[in-house]
């Protein structure tokens, strides 16, 4: 019997990491999010399809999860990636695919690359117009 269970839908804002808390861009009306909670676990699926950047600049995240991540201090045992598919998305040089990530106490999901033998680095938050993602996520909740 679960006895803490709930899902629903949420909104999805694409967001960058140096810009203003309230600017994000625009998402298409195809965009969907869902989540499930169980307990202390979220599970968050996104299909998002970026319209309009509207000024973001930084490095690209994802706000307005249902959630805040726990924080299980200096031992990061929370830390957590999920897995996506992109489409139209603007890779750096060598790298090939996309990983979304969420650190102890975050409140907002980071997208890193990487590809064979060649180190992680964040998504920049430009040159998205028109991009694609299709992923999930799940994580602890305090």
């Amino acid at each position: 019997l679960f006895e803490d269970y709930e899902e629903g839908t949420w909104t999805p804002h694409i967001i960058g990491s140096t810009s203003s808390s309230s600017t994000h861009a625009t998402l298409s009306a195809s965009t969907r999010a869902s989540y499930t909670k169980v307990g202390n676990v979220v599970t968050l699926t996104w299909y998002v399809v970026i319209s309009a950047l509207n000024g973001i600049t930084g490095t690209m995240r994802m706000a307005n999860i249902p959630y805040q991540a726990t924080n299980s201090g200096s031992s990061n045992q929370h830390i957590t990636t999920g897995s996506m598919m992109t489409h139209n998305f603007d890779l750096t040089t060598g790298k090939n695919w996309v990983v979304p990530y969420i650190s102890d106490s975050a409140t907002d999901v980071k997208f890193y690359q990487s590809g064979d033998q060649t180190g992680w680095v964040e998504s920049q938050s430009s040159n998205l117009t028109g991009a694609n993602m299709i992923g999930e996520i799940m994580y602890r909740t305090v």
